[in-house]
């Protein structure tokens, strides 16, 4: 359901226009009901649309839930291919297992969706907003992982097995 015409309602309130005017300052404290951190995050990411910052709206949540909560919400009033849950793992540092495939996958994708987005494809083009988990955000990863190029291989394509295995 698309709700992007209570966005403009919303940010015609002073309190809220204020905010969005705030953002990018070296602090900016935010006290509201949890029902308007949607409006609030759409706020700001339509603002980066309109000519504000340039960099993406982080948003994070003390949940893996919330943060999908959150990014569900967000799809009502924003573009729903801008916005990203940037997953945390599902193992603790300690633990000697690995995170699922599929989490790494979803990791990756965002940062290179983040460090390189496509112009050409909705799916992998500029990110307005990224939710994630304070997990996520607190988990150490080696830099540089936005720059992986992906592997990608359509019907029809002619290549070689060691070349795949060479790029994977």
């Amino acid at each position: 359901m698309s709700l992007t015409g209570l966005l403009d309602a919303v940010l015609a309130d002073a309190a809220l226009a204020g905010a969005v005017e705030a953002a990018g300052a070296e602090t900016l404290d935010l006290t509201a009901p949890e029902a308007l951190r949607p409006f609030a995050l759409a706020a700001l990411a339509a603002d980066r649309e309109r000519g504000g910052a340039a960099r993406p709206v982080l948003a994070v949540t003390a949940t893996t839930r919330e943060a999908d909560d959150l990014a569900a919400a967000l799809e009502c009033l924003l573009p729903a291919d801008s916005i990203a849950v940037y997953p945390s793992w599902e193992t603790l540092p300690h633990e000697r297992l690995s995170p699922r495939a599929d989490t790494i996958g979803r990791r990756l994708a965002v940062l290179r969706r983040l460090a390189h987005p496509s112009k050409d494809d909705p799916t992998t083009g500029p990110l307005s907003v990224v939710v994630a988990p304070v997990r996520s955000v607190l988990q150490p990863q080696p830099s540089g992982l936005g720059d992986l190029e992906p592997v990608q291989l359509q019907t029809g394509d002619a290549t070689t097995l060691d070349d795949v295995v060479q790029r994977l």
